[in-house]
């Protein structure tokens, strides 16, 4: 058995037989028994069983943050004078670049820092159906001594932006002139953070006090201290080519340790280059969401997994899963034995869902016996979703309930990156009552009395209108969080509703852990009953005699392979040049034919559908032809359905299959409707003006039109076809009918193109 003192190594074993003889009556000696020669030995390796410990692990994201950053300072020309004297008119506008932002607040300081006074507070602003917000208020000139602007955002989540904060300037009265101060909402993404970047004030340099690799592409920088610990950095690194820093990728802080990517570093490398982290602000992440895609960048942010990896680990694994699908393997990693064993390794993830998802991430090590490690769970990451607007139909009217009228909500959204949906049916008099939920599973939220006594007005545009309106939401519905794998894009909730009350119906969905709000345009729902469900009437038409079945010279059915196996049959002059082509078309219509100049088809064996090869021809012209009788009429020109039979065209196809006894079975079409032959007219190239003079060639590029083109006539002999495009049965026995329509869509004329037989493979 495998014990300490021989694991790993080879051993090997034998079998023999033993016979019990009549000796062992008389003999109790082992030496009675007959044992035979022992089998050929079967060599094999003791092996450790014992897997290795479980790895350790954690996930950096590019967390996003809620920023709201000063842009400027104006001036604008006041249009009509203020009445108080002395005071300093201050407008404060902020531009969100998400419609995810749904309110900001300004804050009117004086002074700056820990040592400012609040002058005065604006309330929470909504952003009224645009992307700008405007605030304009008025102070006395003594309160703006070192006056400062301050700009808060508001997600719907209900998380706060870190403030924006103006430049602090000592301003005077003046009737005339508005005090502008401009700001811009948004949520960033980690690398908007560092140096040449729009935020780099709020970001700050950290350098590292050693650097050491840890596993193949992965570095780890140790900071002075663990103060930072948790808190997000983008680690950049000196390049002495470019004579400046790149980006090495985004982590977080755990004690004092940052680990993070750089490709192509080995443990054994002795020389590092510079590094460096810049550490993000805090606040303004209350929902941290991996920014995969971030505004204005064209390459995806991976999603970096480290792992702590035990000593005996001979093959690394990293798998993931998004929204409880199957699970996928992202990187494995067969470490050498002889190498310097790596402590942690580093992947990175940038092959992610174009939507939002919740992606879990699993690790697994297996040893130099291939025994797996415990199967770690090391976390879950969401990725900021970008959802589809909602598309609402208008409000259904639905039979009262209790003299109460019911009110039907159906819309459209894909469920990818969305988390649950919310519907307003919102009176437009404050003083009407308000609608109800029918269906249990739908959450009522009141929002009467509201937090610190504010309610933030709800904007919505009508289909049509160009500005947008308000109301004040007291009561809005949320569905269920929608399960993961979800698939269906339609939803539809019931409501009850007061009649003759006036609402505006709309529905906004909300993103991963709220973190998008997208609304659909409203629509004005007023309940009034619904007009009874009257039984159909069926109107009493006058009987109408179908058409004729008749059959008509030159209108027949035929097999293809039959057509193209004549012996004058011209192959390089027709669109359908051997068997294979044929076998494509079996069964063709001929509804006409004429006496034109044909060019060669150069056909691809590659395209035996002969697609690309369409038929070309042009008309002979006296001074082309050896003899004038031979010039066609010049009334038929270069149209191709000049040559048809007349009044053949609009037309269909169907056919029937003959059953025993040729028995017609269902009638079926088989092939759409040919309104016209398509076709185009160039003029003739130059080298062919000496055979047709200066006339024109004619392209035929309907698919469904076939030329078979004959010698002995001068010139050949072209016959063109309708096809059939749908399967057939070797054996099966068909009759093909043509039907043509009138310029008003009735049918002219049924024409019997009598029975086909498809050929069996000898």
């Amino acid at each position: 058995m495998p014990h300490a003192g021989n694991l790993n190594r080879s051993v090997w074993y034998a079998v023999t037989a033993i016979h019990e003889t009549p000796l062992d009556f008389y003999f109790s000696s082992p030496h009675a028994k007959v044992q035979s020669a022992p089998s050929a030995p079967a060599f094999g390796i003791f092996r450790d069983r014992e897997g290795p410990v479980a790895p350790v692990g954690f996930i950096n994201v590019n967390c996003g943050k809620l920023v709201t950053r000063f842009v400027n300072s104006t001036t604008a020309v006041r249009s009509s004078p203020a009445a108080a004297s002395k005071a300093v008119h201050i407008r404060a506008t902020c531009r969100r670049t998400k419609a995810d932002i749904q309110g900001v607040k300004f804050r009117f300081l004086s002074g700056r820092g820990l040592s400012a006074v609040e002058l005065y507070s604006s309330p929470i602003l909504p952003f009224p159906g645009s992307d700008t917000v405007v605030y304009e208020t008025q102070l006395f000139e003594s309160q703006t001594t070192a006056l400062t602007v301050e700009c808060i955002a508001y997600a719907p989540d209900g998380c706060a932006s870190i403030a924006g904060e103006s430049d602090t300037t000592n301003l005077n009265a003046a009737e005339t002139l508005w005090q502008v101060r401009n700001f811009e909402a948004g949520r960033y993404s980690a690398t908007d953070f560092v140096p040449g970047k729009v935020l780099e004030p709020l970001g700050t340099e950290l350098s590292f006090i050693s650097q050491s690799a840890t596993g193949p592409d992965a570095v780890r920088g140790l900071l002075v201290s663990a103060a930072y610990n948790g808190r997000t950095v983008v680690v950049q690194e000196f390049n002495t080519l470019l004579f400046g820093w790149i980006i090495r990728g985004v982590s977080q802080v755990r004690g004092n340790e940052v680990v993070f990517p750089d490709p192509g570093r080995s443990v054994m490398d002795g020389l590092f280059p510079s590094y460096r982290a810049i550490l993000l602000p805090t606040g303004g992440d209350c929902v941290c969401l991996h920014d995969a895609r971030p505004k204005g960048s064209s390459k995806i942010i991976p999603i970096s997994i480290s792992t702590n990896v035990p000593a005996t680990t001979r093959e690394w694994r990293l798998y993931r899963r998004v929204d409880e699908g199957d699970m996928a393997l992202v990187k494995s990693l067969v470490i050498d034995p002889g190498a310097f064993a790596p402590e942690q390794l580093l992947a990175e993830d940038s092959n992610l869902p174009p939507h939002g998802a919740v992606v879990a991430y699993y690790a697994q090590c297996f040893d130099s016996n291939h025994n797996p490690s415990p199967f770690v769970f090391l976390g879950k990451i969401k990725l900021i979703p970008d959802p589809t607007k909602p598309l609402m139909n208008a409000p259904i009217a639905l039979d009262a309930v209790a003299n109460m009228g019911r009110l039907k909500v159906k819309w459209f959204c894909p469920p990818p990156g969305i988390q649950r949906f919310r519907i307003y049916v919102l009176p437009l008099k404050s003083d009407s009552p308000h609608a109800s939920a029918v269906d249990p599973s739908i959450t009522t939220i009141n929002i009467t009395p509201s937090p610190n006594g504010i309610i933030i007005p709800q904007y919505f545009q009508l289909i049509g209108e160009t500005e947008s309106r308000s109301l004040q939401a007291l009561r809005y519905f949320e569905t269920a969080d929608i399960p993961p794998g979800t698939s269906s894009p339609l939803r539809e909730v019931e409501f009850e509703v007061t009649p003759g009350v006036d609402y505006a119906v709309f529905v906004a969905c909300l993103g991963l852990d709220l973190s998008t709000f997208l609304q659909s345009d409203a629509h004005l729902f007023t309940w009034k009953a619904p007009p009874p469900v009257v039984a159909e009437t069926l109107v009493a038409w006058p009987a109408r005699p179908l058409p004729e079945v008749v059959k008509v010279s030159g209108v027949d059915a035929f097999l293809m392979s039959s057509a193209i196996a004549l012996p004058n049959y011209l192959a390089n002059n027709s669109t359908i040049p051997d068997a294979v082509a044929a076998s494509m078309y079996p069964v063709g219509i001929s509804l006409g034919y004429m006496f034109v100049l044909p060019l060669p088809i150069t056909h691809d064996a590659a395209d035996p559908m002969c697609a690309s090869h369409p038929f070309v021809f042009g008309l002979m012209t006296p001074a082309g032809a050896g003899n004038p009788s031979d010039v066609l009429p010049t009334s038929l020109g270069n149209d191709p359905t000049s040559y048809l039979v007349p009044d053949v065209l609009p037309c269909a196809l169907f056919r029937q299959t003959l059953l025993n006894a040729e028995d017609p079975g269902p009638l079926m079409q088989v092939s759409p409707l040919r309104v016209s032959i398509a076709h185009r007219v160039d003029p003739t190239p130059a080298p062919l003006q000496e055979v047709l003079g200066n006339g024109q060639l004619t392209t035929i590029a309907d698919p469904f039109i076939k030329a078979n083109t004959y010698s002995g006539t001068l010139p050949p002999l072209t016959i063109l076809s309708l096809v059939d495009t749908h399967p057939v049965e070797e054996g099966a026995s068909y009759r093909y009918y043509l039907v043509s329509y009138r310029d008003d869509g009735e049918i002219r004329r049924v024409i019997d193109c009598g029975n086909v037989t498809i050929p069996e493979t000898p």
